[in-house]
């Protein structure tokens, strides 16, 4: 009995420190969640913006089909502007 009760403070303080130990991993981890589900949710975000501009663009390509068809001139138009990064024709 007396054994027992000398091995149990060892293997207490043991157990102690291994529960010390493995809270600060858990802590570590639930802050790499964290992290990951905030890069997570922002990539999310980042796709479905990307999403709606595609339908976007779509929209306005097909209006602006839709002007060309109406108005002739405005082809003419559209092809004298000059996009960022695009040399004018000569």
């Amino acid at each position: 009995m007396q054994c027992r009760a000398q091995n149990a403070e060892p293997e207490s303080n043991l157990l102690r420190s291994q529960l010390e130990h493995l809270k600060l991993k858990f802590d570590e981890c639930l802050q790499e969640k964290t992290e990951v589900d905030k890069k997570l949710s922002s990539f999310t975000s980042e796709a479905t913006s990307s999403s709606d501009n595609r339908v976007l663009v779509k929209h306005l390509q097909e209006e602006l089909k839709r002007y060309i068809t109406k108005n002739p001139d405005a082809s003419t138009m559209i092809s004298s502007v000059t996009y960022p990064g695009k040399q004018q024709p000569r």
